[in-house]
């Protein structure tokens, strides 16, 4: 077995430095994602029955971000991240459905709702032309969570968040 060359022995450090910072970047990222999402939902009063959902599932992504810069818990990790694609799929349905509920009540369209078709109807819910739900708020911690994935997926097995330690890429 032959020893490295300096030129490789460059790439592969070049290499593993590049995952690290990848790694970061993306557990940052959803991080952020994570805490603008809770600070839209506490600005708009977002608290009331259903409106919970997203505070528990933006709760279980920062859990799952810190597991996840220790290291800890891939399962879990994983089962959060669809989650929080699932929830926020059941969120996207939710503001749609609400939108569609109130299109009767809306100014211009109530008094031609019944006439309008079915695809009519829908169309201008998931548009918020009727309604008051934004349709794909709710996609905002599915990204947390993709990027969570993404971030558990490359991250370099022996290096934590804070650690300077840069070790080869783990699964």
């Amino acid at each position: 077995m032959r020893a490295p060359s300096n030129a490789e022995s460059n790439a592969e450090t070049n290499a593993d430095r590049t995952v690290v910072v990848l790694f970061r970047s993306l557990l940052a990222l959803s991080t952020l994602s994570v805490l603008a999402t809770l600070f839209e939902l506490a600005s708009l009063r977002h608290w009331d029955g259903t409106q919970l959902i997203p505070w528990l599932m933006a709760g279980a992504v920062l859990v799952a971000i810190a597991l996840t810069a220790a290291g800890t818990a891939r399962s879990l990790v994983w089962a959060i991240c669809a989650v929080s694609v699932i929830g926020s799929l059941f969120g996207v349905w939710e503001h749609v459905d609400s939108n569609y509920e109130s299109g009767p009540l809306d100014r211009q369209l109530g008094p031609k709702w019944d006439s309008m078709s079915t695809l009519g109807k829908w169309w201008n819910a998931f548009t918020q032309t009727v309604g008051p739900s934004p349709a794909l708020a709710p996609m905002a911690l599915a990204l947390a969570g993709g990027l969570l994935a993404l971030a558990r997926w490359c991250r370099p097995d022996g290096v934590g968040v804070l650690s300077r330690r840069v070790a080869a890429p783990g699964r």
